[in-house]
């Protein structure tokens, strides 16, 4: 399979340590992520709807993720089709099912997002103090953003670009 890769690399002397980082600018497959579609392994592409995203969501530790900011009615697009929802509070699955135009149910079990998946996160930018639960209306009275989460194939080439 062929594709485009642009990064950028980069030394920067850290204390006198060379720390190398290579950017990606652009990483493009032929037959894009898709919900339904086959993913590399023939497995179905999973989409997920949570409301915070950790490292231990990903099923394996060799991952490239690929983040991106999205408006409400991209979301509205994407939940048209089958999702599972990761959304772990009441509130916020009320808040996300009015704006969403879906049924997203809270669901606190644990996910592992695996190479082609796609998860929604629906973000508060503001940090809560501990043990704080919020209502729908003060939800909705806070800045938030929606982000786009995607694995992407990692093999061998992407794996070189780390380990020179």
């Amino acid at each position: 399979m062929k594709g485009v890769v642009e990064c950028e690399y980069h030394v920067v002397d850290a204390g006198g340590e060379k720390l190398r980082f290579f950017f990606l600018n652009k990483f493009a497959l032929p037959g894009a992520i898709s919900t339904g579609a086959k993913n590399l392994k023939g497995g179905k592409h999973m989409l997920y709807l949570a409301n915070a995203f950790s490292i231990g969501m990903l099923d394996s530790a060799n991952a490239i993720i690929k983040v991106s900011e999205a408006e409400v009615e991209k979301i509205r697009s994407l939940m048209k089709n089958n999702f599972t929802s990761a959304v772990g509070h009441q509130s916020t699955s009320e808040i996300l099912s009015k704006l969403l135009n879906v049924t997203v149910p809270m669901n606190r079990s644990p996910i592992k997002i695996k190479e082609g998946d796609t998860l929604v996160i629906f973000q508060l930018l503001t940090r809560l103090e501990e043990g704080r639960v919020l209502t729908a209306d003060e939800i909705l009275s806070l800045p938030y953003k929606f982000y786009i989460v995607e694995v992407l194939p990692y093999n061998e080439t992407i794996e070189a670009l780390y380990h020179w």
